[in-house]
């Protein structure tokens, strides 16, 4: 039973982190460009925003719910559960903002939930959280890839012709920082929530910089970006990052799902490369004037 209370916990945890996100997405268009270069502007703007501050009580909401859930279950077996919150992260993005989704789109998020399960399925009896000795060096890699790349794309040209992105490197970045911190929470509970947790361990710690870091990214990114597209891909590389840091190739048990690991990666690459890295733009109306001139 108590399984089963995780999962209802995993859920409610996942569509907490997609209302916050919504309050996220609010409070981006009415603040002024921001710009991960400008670190001062990006505090001030952020900070002074009620509807920001909303979006971090449901925020909070989640993490709490989340931590209950893993006290029940691993990362394991609830990732199915956290991947259905990704139902609200749907009705938000229609019904509250009317993003519109393809049906290109469609089959890609398709293909990205099928991914998921693949990883869930392949580490279902395997999962092991890190060794202690590695954590560093994992820590250190989910920082600095999307950290260099996000600085890349923050300094693309801006005008009139720039095209815009449809969210897929913002997605996979903060994925990544948003999975290590996962990973941090996950290993939190293992150890057990009392004081020598933020006394004797980073985990905590790691867990505040990498949220920390990847929320600020996704809500540069949500000015930018259509929420559904962003949040999708940035859900399902955090729950494949958690999978795949407790999975060990040196271990030939942990292989014993090969099949499943092959199939979650062939279905991420090929959702990836359906997904159009920018923005269709929707032809512009043609005047009366202009139909009169052309006929």
């Amino acid at each position: 039973m108590s399984a089963w209370h995780g999962h209802g916990l995993a859920f409610a945890a996942s569509g907490l982190y997609f209302l916050g996100f919504a309050f996220f997405k609010s409070a981006a268009a009415a603040m002024e460009r921001l710009d991960g270069t400008h670190p001062l502007h990006l505090a001030r703007s952020v900070l002074a925003s009620g509807r920001w501050w909303s979006g971090v009580a449901f925020m909070a909401a989640g993490v709490a719910c989340h931590l209950a859930a893993l006290s029940r279950t691993g990362p394991e077996t609830m990732t199915p559960a956290l991947l259905a919150g990704l139902a609200v992260l749907l009705a938000v993005a229609r019904g509250v903002f009317r993003e519109r989704v393809t049906g290109l789109e469609w089959l890609a998020f398709a293909l990205l939930l099928a991914s998921g399960v693949c990883f869930a399925q392949a580490t279902r009896s395997t999962w092991e959280p890190p060794p202690p000795a590695v954590l560093p060096a994992i820590a250190a890699a989910s920082f600095v890839l999307p950290v260099g790349l996000f600085a890349l794309g923050d300094r693309r040209p801006a005008g009139a012709h720039a095209r815009r992105l449809s969210g897929i490197a913002y997605g996979i970045c903060a994925g990544v920082l948003i999975g290590s911190g996962e990973l941090a929470l996950t290993l939190s509970v293992r150890h057990g929530l009392d004081w020598t947790l933020l006394t004797s361990t980073a985990y905590p710690y790691l867990f505040a910089a990498a949220v920390g870091v990847g929320v600020v990214q996704l809500q540069i990114a949500l000015q930018r970006c259509r929420m559904v597209v962003l949040l999708f891909i940035a859900t399902i590389v955090a729950k494949i990052y958690v999978l795949l840091a407790g999975t060990s190739p040196g271990d030939p048990s942990s292989w014993t799902s090969g099949a499943h690991l092959l199939a979650g990666t062939a279905l991420l690459v090929a959702a990836f490369a359906l997904v159009p890295r920018f923005e269709r733009v929707p032809p512009r109306p043609v005047s009366r004037a202009a139909r009169a001139r052309a006929g």
